[in-house]
């Protein structure tokens, strides 16, 4: 089972090629493992008994493993950096499945409210989506980017492109199946964009989550009073009346987009990337 040298005991070579094929097994495998665990020596036997071309292919299966990508995506480095983890696929897929699902079955048991409640929480899922880019579960610079020679915030950004691109139609559809006027109804999209570019540009510095919330907060809070103060108005007047859906409202969310991704565009390579546990 070992032999000794100079340096003390160490396991057989046979034992090492018998463990590294799998056909150690019972007390004997278990002594050799506990042997590695504190045997430097062995530890670089074992690792030099391994063919190169073996050694490389462990380390794609490895990671394969890790990254666990989608079948549509490992084939394709930017699906992979941008949506190869299950996590941010089906966060995407969820989220814009609830944009339109919930608000819709709301409306068909009460119109008024639910129309009230999704242009109030409607920007939220974009700016939530820009938000995930950053979180570590979605893996947005974890060990897949280090193995990248791409900047860390370009892989943020193209995580956060893909969620956008599943999040905005789907609170679009939404939009023009709801009972009201689709022009007011609509009146969410170029704020939430507004949020979204904000909170990319901010939370480099700054935690993204906190940014997220005031905006999404403040939002939320202006469409609330705005439909309590028309409750008896009809649902048309009542949303044309609100200040989200006013002009100013809609060029400032404009002159913000712009600011935020010129910023971005200016100042892409020397962002750094601030994680968001």
């Amino acid at each position: 089972m070992s032999t000794q040298h100079t340096g003390g005991w160490h396991a057989a070579h046979d034992d090492l090629l018998a463990y590294r094929e799998g056909h150690l097994h019972g007390a004997a495998a278990d002594s050799v493992e506990a042997h590695l665990l504190r045997c430097a020596d062995c530890r670089a036997a074992l690792a030099t008994s391994v063919p190169a071309e073996e050694q490389a292919a462990r380390w794609d299966r490895l990671a394969v493993a890790i990254d666990r990508p989608s079948r549509w995506s490992r084939r394709s480095t930017w699906l992979r950096l941008a949506a190869g983890t299950p996590e941010l696929a089906t966060a995407a897929v969820s989220l814009a499945v609830a944009f339109v699902v919930v608000p819709l079955a709301a409306a068909a048991l009460d119109p008024r409210p639910a129309t009230a409640w999704f242009l109030a929480l409607a920007p939220a899922l974009p700016v939530a989506g820009t938000v995930l880019g950053y979180r570590a579960v979605a893996d947005p610079v974890g060990a897949l980017a280090e193995a990248t020679p791409l900047h860390s915030f370009r892989i943020v950004l193209m995580r956060v492109a893909v969620l956008l691109g599943a999040l905005l139609p789907a609170g679009v559809v939404a939009s023009l199946l709801l009972p009201g006027s689709a022009v007011h109804l609509l009146g969410w999209v170029l704020p939430a964009l507004a949020g979204s570019s904000l909170v990319l540009a901010v939370g480099t510095r700054y935690d993204p989550i906190w940014m997220a919330v005031a905006l999404c907060g403040a939002w939320a809070a202006t469409v609330a009073v705005g439909m309590d103060r028309r409750r008896l108005a009809p649902l048309g007047e009542a949303l044309d009346g609100l200040v989200v859906n006013t002009f100013a409202v809609q060029a400032v969310a404009v002159a913000v987009a712009a600011v935020a991704v010129l910023h971005l565009s200016r100042h892409r390579d020397e962002l750094a990337y601030g994680a968001s546990a």
